[in-house]
């Protein structure tokens, strides 16, 4: 009996809408992701279950497309960076993360605390970019993690500094279910912290997605004063009490201030 075709589409899509060879070169990018020391032709076959005239022709032509690296030695292909790159966020034509590192770094190394970036995504904010603190103890986030809006600083800027047309939409696709004893699922209640997060110019966590962090965050604007990410930092609530907010709230609003001036000054 013949192996079926791996498909690594979500379940919801009809299999006959999908273009098999298109389906199978992300099947492929997705294992080589998994393997950081590179696999031969033989082995992606193997483990693919998909003919190997199939994986050779694959990969030659993501190899010449700059997607893969061959290494002469073992014939393994690995991943190169231009997936990373294609990726990230553009604003203005700018490269999002790469304009926002120097800032966040310079933040970093001043507070000893870490900082991420995050963008919206629906009504969702996706993690792009973090620079770890500077001490042992810290929180590490994994880049593509999705958190709600609702219950984090980082979230919640893109509901406080949107216009209220926006704002208001988005509140409503928010199920507001507790991830902690201090997360917000009043909606009212919900809409007051926003609009005084507003007026102060940064948004505050404490505790509300996990117990004992707590986090600051101030929105990146781009070329058209839009709202083109947040720039949060974040740290366990012993070394940045709810006391530090303030003079913390400061720094990161002339961070993300700074990332904003480089998006649209270069």
């Amino acid at each position: 009996m013949a192996t079926p075709e791996p498909s690594l589409a979500t379940p919801a899509v009809d299999p006959n809408a999908l273009a098999p060879s298109t389906d199978r070169t992300f099947a492929l990018l997705e294992l080589l992701s998994q393997h950081p020391d590179g696999l031969t032709v033989a082995e992606m076959t193997r483990t693919l279950g998909i003919a190997q005239n199939s994986v050779f022709r694959i990969t030659k032509t993501l190899e010449a497309r700059g997607y893969l690296f061959r290494h002469d030695r073992d014939k393994r292909y690995t991943l190169t960076g231009k997936l990373s790159r294609i990726a990230q966020p553009k604003v203005g034509g700018r490269n999002l993360v790469e304009e926002a590192l120097p800032a966040m770094k310079r933040l970093r190394d001043e507070t000893s605390e870490s900082l991420v970036l995050s963008v919206r995504s629906g009504h969702e904010c996706v993690l792009i970019l973090q620079v770890p603190a500077l001490h042992v103890m810290k929180v590490l986030w994994d880049v593509g993690t999705r958190t709600p809006l609702y219950n984090n600083a980082s979230g919640k800027v893109f509901l406080a500094f949107a216009d209220d047309e926006t704002r208001g939409r988005l509140i409503e696709q928010q199920e507001l279910v507790p991830s902690t004893g201090r997360t917000i699922i009043d909606r009212e209640a919900l809409l007051e912290h926003l609009l005084k997060a507003r007026g102060l110019g940064y948004t505050t966590d404490r505790g509300e997605i996990i117990e004992g962090m707590h986090c600051v965050a101030a929105p990146v604007y781009g070329t058209e004063g839009e709202i083109a990410a947040s720039l949060c930092m974040t740290g366990p609530a012993q070394r940045m009490p709810v006391s530090s907010f303030r003079s913390l709230g400061r720094l990161v609003v002339q961070a993300a201030d700074a990332v904003s001036d480089r998006l649209r000054n270069g």
